[in-house]
């Protein structure tokens, strides 16, 4: 086995591992995607369209939620580098403001070692019962805060550190979007995946190919 500095590697989940936002995919599949569009474009805190996406989602079967992400494509070279960080001895992580249904099909499709987001409640019959327990138990209710999120990717972040026994600048991290920028700040080495300007500017590295993350470790 290879050796690194890095004990983890901290990834978002949609549009960094998963070519599509997995939310978009099954409200497009089950017929609510006009109302999830609305919710995601409107002008609350970003921990209230988690939970209210997830009252649309009520009744919804967990089976048939995790069967269609499972049909979405990962990004080209997402499973190349999985592999490599692992002969690194490199931990991997899913740090996603999406639901934990999502993130463990992808967990574990990829063999990845530990995935934290917001967990949907499921009925003792498999059927989603529209409720959500959110990551983020420290709400701060003002826009562009960390905590605004239904996940503070910083915070999440520290808990996997203090899981593991590993100091914080031991860890890299991929994103691509807005939600991702308290996690790349934090993190020992951060990189922005074909993302925006505004995140661009706060990760150390900024690539195109998801494959140019094994130049640096």
């Amino acid at each position: 086995m290879k050796s690194s500095k890095y004990k983890l590697a901290a990834f978002d989940m949609d549009g960094t591992l998963l070519h599509k936002r997995s939310i978009f995919v099954v409200a497009e599949e089950i017929g609510i995607i006009d109302d999830v569009t609305k919710i995601i474009e409107s002008d609350i805190f970003n921990f209230e369209k988690t939970v209210r996406i997830a009252k649309l989602l009520k009744g919804i079967k967990k089976h048939d939620f995790m069967k269609i992400v499972d049909t979405i494509p990962f990004n080209k070279g997402v499973e190349e580098l999985i592999e490599k960080l692992k002969e690194y001895g490199i931990k991997t992580a899913i740090i996603s403001a999406g639901y934990n249904l999502a993130s463990e099909v992808v967990k574990n499709k990829l063999g990845m070692d530990l995935a934290l987001s917001n967990k949907l409640k499921v009925d003792k019959n498999g059927v989603l019962t529209g409720e959500v327990e959110i990551y983020n138990k420290n709400i701060v209710r003002r826009k562009n805060h960390c905590r605004s999120y239904s996940i503070c990717k910083s915070d999440a972040l520290r808990d996997l550190c203090n899981k593991l026994g590993i100091s914080i600048d031991e860890t890299l991290s991929i994103g691509d979007g807005p939600v991702d920028i308290y996690m790349l700040k934090k993190s020992g080495l951060s990189f922005a995946y074909r993302a925006p300007p505004e995140v661009q500017k706060v990760a150390d590295i900024k690539i195109d190919n998801i494959l140019d993350v094994i130049d640096y470790i």
